[in-house]
């Protein structure tokens, strides 16, 4: 089986976070308590599973669409995609590390919440990118973003601090890729 490089690169540089947040972010997390690693390498397990798949189904596809499709003004081009996605993925890492460890159970439902949540955005956008079918991706998305909405809500009275956190994420899925679909979906109307 061969291994694309960038799933390489991109589990490398998950490992080096993954340390890095175990050394400097989380002080509250004590390197010797195999609990609380064990919810960072979940975290991080879990983000790069995704990440990876996310590349491996549109890495080349993602070109593609990009080329033939018309974009709004407002669109980043692919590096900033790029970008968006990495820090987006490492929010999540975080957010998913944050809502295990704080809460009393090891799978609180903000937990489900979140992994539900990051699969739904990766499965639309792969059903955006394969299909090009922009209304119903319009329409997925924003159930999407009520869903993100919700999100939103629940885990800011889990935790005040980690809704904080999570905001970007809802202004970048339920604001700017939600305006980017329906706009997406005037541009390319078949």
């Amino acid at each position: 089986m061969k291994v694309h490089k960038s799933a390489v690169v991109l589990f490398a540089a998950a490992t080096k976070f993954s340390r890095f947040l175990n050394v400097n972010a989380f002080t509250f997390a004590r390197k010797t308590d195999p609990m609380h690693q064990d919810h960072l390498t979940r975290a991080t397990i879990i983000v790069v599973f995704v990440a990876v798949l996310s590349l491996k189904f549109t890495g080349a596809e993602f070109i593609h669409f990009y080329e033939v499709t018309e974009m709004p003004a407002f669109a980043l081009p692919r590096l900033g995609w790029l970008l968006a996605k990495v820090i987006y993925f490492i929010l999540f890492a975080y957010l998913l590390y944050q809502v295990s460890v704080k809460a009393t159970p090891n799978f609180p439902p903000a937990f489900w919440m979140l992994l539900f949540l990051l699969l739904m955005q990766e499965g639309w956008f792969y059903f955006l990118i394969m299909t090009e079918d922009f209304q119903r991706a319009f329409f997925i998305k924003t159930g999407l973003a009520i869903f993100v909405l919700l999100n939103q809500l629940f885990i800011s009275k889990f935790d005040k601090k980690l809704g904080w956190y999570f905001l970007p994420a809802t202004l970048w899925l339920a604001g700017y890729e939600l305006l980017l679909a329906y706009q997406l979906n005037l541009l390319n109307e078949s």
